[in-house]
């Protein structure tokens, strides 16, 4: 996959997909999906794929904020939790 394009921190494409609304646990904007210690003991806010991939469809985050956002899941679903997003 050739992406082109900048990729911003993740903390900032969390900040533009926290815009949007969470298509599986119902989280509305400005909202995490989650709160909790995440993987490697990375403790903040979380977010659902899903918000993510709403948030690419909405033009908030570019094609290469979101394969940095793949990539940080590695193996995923709708439901996975992005816990990268700590500020």
């Amino acid at each position: 996959m050739t992406v082109i394009g900048t990729v911003r921190p993740i903390a900032a494409v969390c900040a533009d997909a926290e815009l949007t609304g969470c298509g599986v646990c119902g989280a509305g904007p400005h909202i995490p999906c989650a709160f909790a210690s995440g993987p490697a003991g990375s403790d903040g806010p979380g977010y659902h794929m899903a918000r993510f991939a709403a948030a690419r469809r909405a033009g908030l985050i570019s094609e290469a904020d979101m394969a940095a956002v793949i990539e940080a899941a590695g193996v995923f679903t709708a439901a996975t939790v992005i816990w990268a997003c700590a500020r």
